[in-house]
């Protein structure tokens, strides 16, 4: 399996550096969930794709770490050329920190009731009710959905 990219588009290098190179990239996949992408490869210059997934442990890399790994982990394959770093950190979904407390707190400072979403939404309150009591889970959707409602209303 190709643990980078495009690797292929390093045609004037031994078979065993490429696998070097795809070892160094099959460890940070596992252990940071970062992947990588040759994206462009000439006589002067490498650029090297590097981006962070979601990770189970939370605990993500900044962009001067990212630049750091792709240097640490293949700059010694590209001794005369300049490599050049196109660093995408991981960027968590601002709707994943909805919550049912979230909402409660949404609603509290925005003054907002369930009968006014209703009228806003169609939602019928009943349901608004049985997603914010527990009864039913918030899916992801309805964590979207929260989210963009009660951010329009700081913005009006």
């Amino acid at each position: 399996m190709a643990f980078i990219k495009y690797i292929n588009r390093l045609t004037d290098f031994s078979a065993a550096d490429i696998s070097r190179m795809e070892l160094a990239a099959s460890i940070h996949k596992q252990s940071d969930n970062i992947e990588f992408k040759i994206a462009a490869y000439d006589h002067e210059k490498v650029i090297i794709q590097v981006v962070q997934g979601k990770h189970v442990t939370g605990v993500y890399h900044t962009l001067k770490r990212l630049i750091e790994i792709v240097h640490e982990s293949f700059g010694r394959f590209f001794p005369d050329k300049k490599v050049l770093v196109h660093p995408i950190p991981y960027n968590d979904s601002p709707v994943n920190k909805v919550t049912i407390n979230w909402i409660n707190k949404q609603l509290q400072e925005t003054n907002t009731k369930l009968k006014q979403i209703e009228r806003d939404t169609g939602i019928s309150k009943t349901a608004l009710h049985d997603n914010l009591s527990g009864k039913n889970a918030l899916s992801q959707e309805l964590k979207a959905f929260f989210y963009y409602y009660f951010l329009s209303k700081r913005n009006r």
